[in-house]
């Protein structure tokens, strides 16, 4: 499992551990939340949250679940396509893919 953040329309999950969650950052009127996190795959990823509230507190390993847009992120010097896209995200916990659920009705 790893984030797929460069292909437009893509919804990619990755066990990780966070590292770093904190919030009310940025201007108070507007403060947002940042959460740390690396994969298993040693891949830090940053995660930036407008509502301010961290995906979770440090230490925690959670599933993230990443969609992307079609839209991409421009450069922040040169305002040319970046080749990442915009997305959006939720977690899950660590065991949600790992719970299976019978479509079966259970005899009584």
């Amino acid at each position: 499992m790893s984030i797929v953040l460069n292909q437009p329309n893509t919804t990619s999950t990755a066990r990780v551990l966070i590292t770093e969650a904190k919030k009310d950052l940025g201007d108070p009127s507007k403060p947002k939340a940042l959460t740390k996190v690396v994969t298993q795959q040693r891949e830090p990823l940053e995660f930036w949250s407008d509502s301010n509230i961290p995906l979770g507190k440090a230490g925690d390993v959670v599933d993230v679940i990443v969609t992307t847009e079609g839209n991409q992120v421009p450069d922040r010097e040169t305002g040319e396509p970046s080749g990442r896209y915009y997305f959006t995200f939720c977690t899950a916990p660590s065991d949600f893919f790992n719970d299976v659920v019978s479509a079966e009705p259970a005899l009584v």
